[in-house]
């Protein structure tokens, strides 16, 4: 008997919950993620960090913009582009080390176990993080890493760079870009010619 009202109310408690849950934590090409940074273990070492990971499906030679911002007022953010294998691809800032004049030290350096200790600290910026990958060395799924000093909400957009732009698009652009240059002149020639007159 129990069982008979158990089953569908089991069914109704994964149907509702199903458009809550997050598919895959993975974001697309030219396409926009919402997460949010989180304690973990990277809090334990020298660098107090927050993190959150987000999956891509990149192709090999594609050229990929990956942008993040994060909310809130004091808070500094970096991505790294990791591999399935643990090999740090790309990052918006080559990582340092806190001894030996705080250099910084190469990409390759950096390891899942050591991000955040003294000899590999992330490099963070404020509010905003950019990284251009120029070329993708192979077509996998890759892992975007957000670091954050303070955990809370960001915003990832990721772009495809080695999209071919039609001529349409291109002239629009170049109009665009022409306007934008003769306000800036305008703009100049009024700045010039208020400052010769006092």
């Amino acid at each position: 008997m129990c069982v008979r009202h158990f089953l569908p109310v089991l069914a109704a408690l994964i149907v509702c919950w199903v458009p809550f849950a997050r598919a895959d934590e993975s974001v697309g090409l030219d396409d926009e993620y919402r997460g949010s940074t989180k304690k973990g273990e990277i809090t334990e070492r020298h660098q107090k960090l927050t993190s959150d990971a987000v999956k891509i499906a990149l192709k090999a030679g594609q050229r990929v913009e990956l942008s993040v911002k994060v909310s809130g007022d004091d808070r500094a953010v970096g991505i790294i582009l990791w591999n399935a294998d643990g090999t740090p691809i790309a990052s918006s800032a080559l990582p340092k080390r806190l001894g030996f004049g705080g250099g910084e030290i190469k990409l390759s350096a950096l390891n899942k176990g050591n991000v955040g200790d003294a000899q590999h600290l992330v490099t963070l910026s404020e509010k905003a993080a950019r990284v251009v990958i120029g070329e993708v060395p192979g077509t996998a799924t890759y892992t975007i890493r957000v670091y954050s000093d303070i955990g809370g909400a960001y915003t990832l957009t990721t772009k495809n760079l080695s999209k071919v732009r039609d001529v349409d698009t291109i002239e629009r652009e170049l109009r665009a870009a022409k306007k934008r240059v003769e306000e800036l002149e305008n703009e100049l020639k009024e700045a010039r010619r208020k400052k010769e007159s006092r």
